[in-house]
């Protein structure tokens, strides 16, 4: 893992899996999308329930005991354009080690129904 700014992060390839720096610590997980001219796509894979149409009524109904799921085919710009920010970028060891303990705890991931 390495810490890099937004200039940094905006030259990174599609696919870069990175989370905001702040703080001395990290805040969500992202998946970069493409780089637009001063900003670009992301796939947030802790909060993405839909487009932002649709958003608020699967939350709404999610309050209301229906179930729903992630959808992380669905994009949003950045659009912050704050070039003071930082990022954490994981590297392959850094993804390797996230996707063995979530199929640990998917092994014996208990029903929530």
């Amino acid at each position: 893992m390495k810490i890099v700014s937004r200039t940094e992060l905006l030259k990174l390839p599609i696919g870069i899996v990175y989370s905001y720096y702040r703080y001395h610590g990290f805040e969500g997980l992202y998946e970069k999308g493409r780089s637009l001219s001063n900003d670009w796509i992301y796939a947030d894979m802790l909060d993405n329930v839909g487009g932002s149409d649709e958003r608020s009524d699967i939350i709404f109904a999610a309050e209301e005991g229906a179930e729903f799921h992630m959808d992380l085919e669905c994009g949003s710009r950045d659009g912050a354009f704050n070039d003071g920010d930082m990022f954490a970028i994981y590297d392959k060891r850094d993804i390797d080690s996230l996707v063995r303990h979530l199929e640990k705890l998917r092994d014996s991931y208990p029903s929530i129904e």
